[in-house]
C-alpha cells in the first residue's frame, strides 16, 4: 500500500461507525512550528501580540515581527525594561527621560527628559515615574499623548506603587486601571503597612487602607483591587480584595495555612493556598473549589477564562506530583470539571490558548504538554528544552527553547496551536 492510499484507509476508519465497526478517536496534531529568533545576547521578553504582529525585546532591542512569518518588520535600541501601552510602548531613556515609541514603525512619539525617578508602570492614560527619596516618594503622572506633565505629588516617606492598566483586548467593566502607593512602617513593635489609592486621571488620593504586616496588589478588574496579604502572625495571611477607588474591603480568604497565590482574572478571582481553592467575584461572593490536602495555585487562562478557571495541585506529602485543574465558572457550586494527568515534577508558566492548557515541567527533559480545555486529556507534547512558554489568544503558543549541545544557544519560537 502506498502512503497516499494508507492515509486514505486510516482518514476512512476514523470516521467509520456502524454495525462492527468502532469508531476510532484521532488525537490533535502537536503545534507547528510558525517561526523563531534568536536573540542577540539570549534575552528575550514578549511584550504584545495584536492581529498581525508580535513585539518582543531581543537582547536590548525592541522588535517588531510579523506574526506569521517572524520577519523583522523594525527595531528600536530601547534597551531590556520596555511596557506596552494602548497604541504603542514606554522605555526609559537615559538616567532620567522617559521614551514613547509608535508601534506602527518604532519612531519616537515623543521623548521627554529631566524626569527623575524609575518608570514602574502606565494607567488612565498617563505614564508613572516614581522618584524615592528620604524627604518622601515624588509622584509623576506623564500624559500618554503628549509627552507633558498630567500631575505631579508628593507622599511623605518611601513609597512602592504599582499600577494596572487593562488590556487592551480585554473588557474591562469599568474602573479596571489602578494606581496603588505602599508604604511599610517596621520602626514599632509590629510592622505596619498604609496603602492608598491614585486617581490615575489627576493623582489625587481615592482611598486609604491600614494593615499589620505586608501587602502586595495582584491585579485588578471590576472595579476591585486584589491584594495578598501577609499578617505579623502566619494564621493572619489572606488574600484582600478591596474597591479600586476607596479600598473599602469587599471580601477577603484566609486559609489555615500559607503561602498564598492570587490571580484575577477577568470576571473572577482565583485564590490557591495549602489545603484550599476558592473563587470570588467583585460582588463579594465567594465559593469553594477545592479542599484538600496539597497546594493549590491559579493558573492564568485569559482567553478561556468565561468558560473555565484553571489551578494547579500540588499534593501533600512525600510522593510529590503536580496536576491542571478545571472550574467551570459557570457553575455557582464551583465544581471541578476535570483532573489533568498527575505530573512527577514541578509544573511551570502554565497558561491557556485556543482550545488547550498548555504547561511545561521543571524537569531534565522540560517537556510542554497541551491538555484538552474541555477534558483534560493529552493532546500533545513538544520535545524541544523549554524555559518559559507564553500562550496567547487565537491558538498562539510562544515558548523560548535552548539548543545546541550544551544548550546555551537560546530562540523565541512562534507555534500554532490546533491549526489544520
Amino acid at each position: 500500500m502506498n502512503r497516499r492510499s494508507f492515509l486514505a484507509a486510516a482518514g476512512a476508519a476514523a470516521t467509520l461507525s456502524g454495525a462492527g465497526c468502532t469508531a476510532v478517536s484521532v488525537r490533535p496534531p502537536p503545534p507547528t512550528e510558525l517561526w523563531r529568533v534568536s536573540p542577540e545576547g539570549g534575552s528575550y521578553a514578549l511584550r504584545r501580540v495584536t492581529d498581525d504582529r508580535v513585539f518582543a525585546t531581543l537582547g536590548e532591542t525592541l522588535t517588531a515581527l510579523d506574526r506569521e512569518t517572524g520577519e523583522r518588520l523594525w527595531t528600536a535600541d530601547t534597551g531590556s525594561f520596555v511596557l506596552a501601552t494602548p497604541d504603542g510602548f514606554l522605555a526609559p531613556d537615559g538616567a532620567s527621560g522617559v521614551v514613547a515609541l509608535s508601534a506602527a514603525d518604532g519612531g519616537v512619539r515623543w521623548r521627554r527628559e529631566s524626569v527623575p525617578g524609575l518608570l514602574v508602570g502606565h494607567a488612565g492614560g498617563v505614564a508613572v515615574v516614581v522618584d524615592k527619596g528620604d524627604d518622601g516618594s515624588r509622584v509623576t503622572g506623564v500624559d500618554l499623548a503628549t509627552g507633558g506633565t498630567a500631575w505631579r505629588r508628593t507622599l511623605p516617606g518611601r513609597w512602592d506603587v504599582w499600577t494596572h492598566a487593562a488590556p487592551v483586548d480585554a473588557p474591562t467593566g469599568g474602573g479596571t486601571d489602578a494606581v496603588i502607593g505602599s508604604r511599610s512602617d517596621d520602626s514599632g513593635a509590629v510592622a505596619r503597612v498604609v496603602v492608598r489609592s491614585l486617581d490615575p486621571e489627576t493623582g489625587a488620593s481615592l482611598g486609604r487602607m491600614r494593615r499589620e504586616g505586608w501587602v502586595r496588589p495582584v491585579g485588578a478588574a471590576y472595579g476591585v483591587v486584589g491584594f495578598e496579604w501577609s499578617g505579623v502572625e502566619p494564621a493572619a495571611n489572606a488574600a484582600l480584595f478591596a474597591g479600586r477607588s476607596t479600598l473599602d474591603v469587599r471580601w477577603t480568604y484566609a486559609p489555615a495555612r500559607s503561602p498564598l497565590a492570587v490571580a484575577v482574572e477577568g470576571r473572577h478571582a482565583l485564590v490557591g493556598a495549602h489545603g484550599s481553592a476558592i473563587r470570588g467575584r467583585p460582588s463579594g461572593t465567594v465559593t469553594a473549589v477545592h479542599r484538600g490536602p496539597g497546594s493549590f495555585s491559579p493558573v492564568p487562562a485569559a482567553t478561556t477564562r468565561d468558560r473555565a478557571l484553571f489551578a494547579r495541585h500540588t499534593s501533600a506529602g512525600d510522593d510529590f506530583e503536580d496536576r491542571v485543574v478545571a472550574v467551570d465558572a459557570a457553575d455557582p457550586d464551583g465544581a471541578a470539571t476535570w483532573r489533568g494527568p498527575s505530573v512527577p515534577e514541578r509544573l511551570s508558566r502554565t497558561t491557556a490558548t485556543g482550545d488547550a492548557v498548555v504547561y511545561a515541567t521543571l524537569g531534565g527533559e522540560s517537556v510542554v504538554t497541551g491538555l484538552d480545555a474541555a477534558t483534560g486529556r493529552t493532546r500533545w507534547r513538544l520535545t524541544e528544552h523549554v524555559s518559559n512558554t507564553w500562550a496567547v489568544g487565537g491558538g498562539l503558543l510562544f515558548a523560548g527553547v535552548s539548543t545546541g549541545p550544551d544548550r546555551r544557544e537560546r530562540a523565541l519560537v512562534a507555534y500554532a496551536v490546533d491549526r489544520p
